[in-house]
């Protein structure tokens, strides 16, 4: 419960500490007194952010400091924070300079806004206009249903989680599809250059050696050939031989002289004929090697000419070539994977739906009696022929999240004659704090501090006498704070403060907080009933709404 709040230096109040009771509590003071500020202390202490409009001195910060003694239960729901309070309390401190700079601290120890909320969320509750707007979200009705229920809905989590995990993995591989299919045509046009290739492992840098070693030797081969080619020409022509030696002859026989010329030619000959054949037998033309030659030649071309089409370097072309198969190969699994993805996406939704659907069928049993007693309770709170109903409907896929597949439509009527229509449309605010009471005094939720801002306005009477009775039947399993312009309402509380605006004795306005005895409450439950002037009557009745309590 709230133990106790302290705050100094905030707009009007310059110093106050209020140490509140379990159950009801109530505070009341004339409009403008200054009671709204006791919500707005708590709401900044509790990590609110709107303070950007205070005006801060320099010496002087902006204190706030609320301590929550706890019980075994409070502990407990803490323990899902992992907070480990080992003492029975918790002190929450925030101070705010002047530069609008704040800190924050949970038992002295510095902590963060986001830390505050989630323990406040567990430990206060705030009914103000605030949370009047949230009635306007269907959503939170749905929350309502929940917590009524006692769903525990981890388990809806994870299967939604699981769901829309592989849901996202099964359309990122689909949206791949018309670029894996254009891939796959690229890379066999690829694959159907290199299968022509052939490139084998380390051939085209043997190629580009052997190529450079038997340049010398091509250009051996080309002379021999050209060499041979004369010398096969030479035997052709062994006729101008023939020719000479049988000139020679019949000179010789002319004339001796002659004689020696023929031998001296047939010498020269001989040598000659015997040089050419050494030649001609030293000569080997090697076809096949001639052609090894241009097939290196042409291997390195093609390899070359391919490389520039599919742009990698000659030497790359043969793990390309391994590659690409194994790529293709696994391109083509594309679509088996996507069967695969598509099957367990499938399967996912399905285990989705199903349980949203157990925890559909269990809200709407839930919100049939949820609606039933709201109804019931309507008429008692002076809205004589309102009425509350919950339609659910099954979501599209699109919008499943992880509260399942429910969108609740909620329809509400102030009027039997008229149809059902949006909370916003028909309810006026004093109506809608009135449905947030009942809402409130039929949750299963306790040891919470709930706080009432001015849930009775514009009530009086009979009325305000059944809010006042709702607020304690709150108040028997909560801790209970109610700002009241209502004498029944205030009368019922189990502690009454009066919050007072005076001047000071530096000729300032200052708002000041009253804890009222016996006697002072009555005086003020009947300044309630009959403003400034309190008669005697309004003082008997006083008297009488106390007894009663």
């Amino acid at each position: 419960m709230l133990a106790s709040l302290e705050i100094n230096n905030y707009l009007l109040i310059k110093k106050i500490k209020i140490n509140f009771d379990n159950g009801f509590n109530a505070f009341t003071g004339e409009t403008g007194a200054g009671k709204s500020i006791i919500i707005e202390g708590l709401k900044l202490a509790l990590g609110n952010r709107n303070f950007k409009d205070l005006e801060i001195s320099k010496d002087k910060n902006v204190v706030f400091k609320i301590v929550f003694n706890l019980n075994e239960k409070t502990k407990e729901k803490l323990n899902y924070l992992d907070m480990n309070i080992e003492e029975d309390y918790i002190i929450v401190k925030r101070e705010i300079n002047h530069e609008m700079k704040s800190k924050i601290y949970i038992n002295d120890e510095l902590t963060t806004q986001n830390q505050v909320r989630k323990i406040s969320d567990k430990l206060i509750e705030i009914q103000d206009n605030y949370e009047q707007q949230e009635l306007f979200n269907n959503k939170y009705f749905l929350e309502y249903i929940d917590k009524l229920a006692n769903l525990n809905k981890e388990e809806l989590h994870l299967k939604y989680k699981n769901f829309i995990d592989s849901k996202k993995e099964y359309i990122s591989k689909n949206e791949k599809k018309d670029l894996v299919d254009k891939e796959i045509k690229y890379l066999e046009q690829n694959l159907t250059k290199l299968q022509k290739l052939n490139p084998t492992k380390d051939e085209y840098k043997e190629l580009t050696n052997k190529k450079n070693l038997d340049k010398n030797k091509k250009t051996l081969l080309i002379i021999n050939q050209e060499l041979l080619g004369l010398l096969n020409n030479h035997e052709e022509n062994s006729e101008i031989y023939n020719g000479i030696v049988k000139n020679l002859e019949k000179l010789s026989k002319i004339d001796k002289k002659y004689n020696e010329f023929n031998n001296i030619f047939n010498e020269a000959y001989y040598n000659f004929s015997e040089i050419l054949n050494n030649i001609k037998n030293d000569i080997s033309i090697d076809e096949e090697q001639m052609m090894s030659i241009e097939e290196i030649e042409n291997r390195i071309f093609s390899y070359n000419n391919l490389s520039k089409l599919i742009q990698l370097d000659p030497e790359d072309l043969y793990e390309s070539y391994n590659k690409l198969k194994d790529e293709i190969e696994n391109l083509k699994n594309f679509e088996n994977n996507l069967k695969r993805l598509k099957k367990n996406y499938d399967n996912y939704k399905e285990i989705f739906i199903s349980k949203a659907r157990e925890i559909s069928i269990i809200r709407k049993k839930k919100s049939l009696l949820i609606s039933k007693e709201i109804n019931f309770n309507l008429p008692l709170v002076n809205i004589e022929q309102g009425e509350i109903r919950f339609d659910f409907i099954e979501k599209s896929e699109n919008d499943f999240s992880t509260e399942g597949i429910d969108e609740i439509d909620v329809g509400f009527r102030t009027n039997k004659k008229m149809g059902f229509y949006s909370i916003k449309k028909v309810a006026s605010g004093g109506e809608l704090s009135r449905l947030l009471l009942i809402m409130k005094s039929i949750t299963t939720d306790k040891d919470k501090t709930i706080i009432f801002d001015e849930v009775d306005s514009g009530l009086s009477g009979k009325v305000a006498g059944v809010v006042a009775d709702k607020i304690m039947e709150i108040s028997k399993y909560n801790q209970v704070l109610a700002i009241t312009h209502s004498p029944q309402v205030a009368a019922k509380a189990e502690k009454h403060w009066k919050i007072e605006k005076n001047v000071n004795s530096n000729n300032t306005m200052e708002s000041k907080i009253i804890e009222l005895e016996k006697e002072d409450r009555i005086e003020e439950i009947a300044n309630i009933f009959s403003g400034s002037k309190v008669s005697e009557a309004s003082r008997k009745v006083a008297k009488d709404l106390l007894l009663k309590h």
